[in-house]
């Protein structure tokens, strides 16, 4: 992935995803959210770094000057 890709969608991830990174299909797999790429990457949240489930992806803006966290 390269510096300057544009996120161009957001969902849900799939079945396929799913099975294909070898994680249970329960309710945490199957609401992860997948952040599309115009290059055609995507980006999901991972419990560790192993890939051993679905995790949240969690960020944070600044509103008024302090900072607003958030996590999907």
């Amino acid at each position: 992935m390269k510096l300057g890709v544009k996120l161009v969608n957001v969902r849900t991830i799939t079945q396929k995803e799913v099975e294909q990174e070898g994680w249970e299909h329960d309710y945490h797999a199957s609401h992860a959210k997948v952040l599309e790429f115009d290059d055609g990457s995507v980006i999901y949240g991972s419990q560790d770094y192993e890939g051993n489930g679905s995790g949240a992806i969690f960020g944070y803006k600044k509103v008024n000057g302090k900072s607003e966290h958030f996590a999907f």
